[in-house]
């Protein structure tokens, strides 16, 4: 789709450029002379790397996945301000690298309420603010309807738009806390000592000894092994953690 960059796009694409290129610098793995970087064939590093080449920072590297660094990390800012134009192909590109770097793989959240953003991302989330992305909230930023076709893109939100890791949190906390809560006392005196004079992680792990896969036993299975947990009620670790989390009085 074309048309004129409005200023904040522009001023966006220029900071998520100089973002992104530090990011690859410290995440990759440059050749020795500091030639080229191999983006390791995973999609967010494709995605910087491939935004990076739009803006003349990145050229065609010698091998697959290669990509030659024409400008080094630390003159990108000053490479940016001196382009002439900057297309809407590109900052799309840019949008997006910049949302699955900082977000799938950074800092940046991905929810659909409030957050507050790192200090080195603040320029660019106000920068989204003016573009129309995102809006103040609170101390941090809420992000607007009009980011849904990257987050969507990149299954950061689900079609309904809602944040697909924060359904998944929910979920988690609402099978912990009904597991929690139907534990028998007895067993949690028990797993609560474990924890206690041994480790939460050996208390979660004695929790599976008192659950049947449907309901908690008051003594421990004799038969029971850790290795068979996947398959007890389809109760995952991560859920056994968040009910430890519960017993010990901790936020999940």
């Amino acid at each position: 789709m074309g048309g004129e960059l409005t200023l904040p796009e522009i001023e966006f694409a220029k900071e998520a450029s100089v973002l992104i290129a530090e990011k690859m610098w410290r995440a990759l793995a440059p050749l020795s002379d500091g030639s080229e970087i191999y983006d390791i064939g995973q999609s967010n590093f494709e995605e910087g790397c491939s935004a990076l080449r739009d803006v003349g920072v990145y050229g065609k590297g010698s091998f697959n996945n290669g990509h030659e660094v024409l400008v080094p990390v630390d003159r990108v800012r000053e490479h940016v301000e001196s382009l002439e134009s900057i297309s809407k192909a590109t900052f799309d590109e840019l949008l997006s690298a910049f949302i699955v770097n900082f977000i799938d793989y950074g800092d940046l959240s991905g929810t659909r309420g409030a957050f507050a953003p790192p200090d080195d991302l603040l320029t660019a989330m106000k920068l989204l603010e003016h573009c129309g992305y995102a809006a103040s909230a609170f101390d941090g930023y809420r992000w607007l309807e009009k980011i849904s076709p990257v987050m969507r893109n990149w299954y950061i939100w689900d079609d309904d738009d809602e944040c697909d890791a924060e359904k998944r949190q929910l979920a988690l906390r609402s099978q912990a806390e009904e597991l929690a809560a139907s534990m028998p006392w007895v067993v949690r005196q028990r797993i609560l000592s474990k924890m206690r004079t041994d480790s939460v992680i050996d208390g979660v792990a004695e929790m599976y000894k008192y659950w049947s896969g449907t309901e908690w036993h008051y003594f421990p299975r004799a038969d029971w092994a850790f290795s068979n947990r996947s398959r007890d009620g389809h109760v995952d670790l991560q859920v056994m953690r968040a009910v430890g989390q519960i017993i010990i009085g901790k936020r999940i």
